[in-house]
């Protein structure tokens, strides 16, 4: 994503792997992560009113930035176990929402 936060590209991943987002432009981007829960290719935002929560989000802890002709590579674990575990469906409740 651009400083602005707008999506410069997007990889759909399910499985373990590499990533790589060749030629792009020099500047500073943040890199997200989506997780999926409901396979629909879009984050799903939550519903207060259900008890649902949204879709988890993990951000790349530092910015990357990107100059002519370099390459550079950082290690990210994106595995469900370093996610938020949150619940996707309602719960039932008692009371007032």
């Amino acid at each position: 994503m651009t400083e602005a936060e707008k999506p410069v590209r997007e990889i759909r991943m399910d499985k373990d792997g590499k990533v790589e987002f060749p030629l792009l432009e020099k500047g500073s981007y943040r890199v997200r992560v989506v997780y999926d829960m409901n396979n629909d290719g879009n984050w799903t935002t939550g519903d207060f009113f259900r008890g649902l929560q949204p879709e988890p989000v993990s951000y790349l802890p530092l910015e990357v930035d990107i100059k002519e002709n370099w390459v550079r590579e950082y290690n990210w674990d994106i595995s469900g176990k370093n996610s938020k575990k949150l619940k996707i469906t309602p719960e039932k409740t008692q009371g007032r929402l």
